[in-house]
């Protein structure tokens, strides 16, 4: 949230956005912000699967289960945003036929 929050006042800031409307200007922002949102996730998730090689059982179980969660909510996350995109796309042609 804050690094999107960041990336929206960045945007703002710039001269040549002024002219923008706020659908434009939120594009804008997650495609900046999608970038940082990724690298951190997959570094997450890599970070906790190194982990699940150590040999105290507790940390072992831990270090699996958080790598697990955090896959399934990123990629959770990626369809459900995927899945609004294609019905917002739909309601938009929806007009023009």
């Amino acid at each position: 949230m804050f690094v999107i929050a960041q990336c929206l006042e960045n945007i703002q800031k710039e001269s040549d956005s002024k002219q923008l409307d706020i659908e434009e200007k939120i594009g804008l922002t997650l495609k900046n912000a999608g970038l940082s949102i990724t690298m951190t996730s997959v570094t997450d998730i890599l970070a906790f699967g190194v982990g699940s090689i150590t040999v105290f059982p507790g940390l072992q179980s831990f270090c699996v289960g958080c790598s697990l969660a955090l896959a399934a909510v990123f990629l959770l996350q990626v369809r459900n945003e995927l899945l609004l995109k294609v019905q917002k796309l739909n309601c938009i042609y929806a007009k023009f036929r």
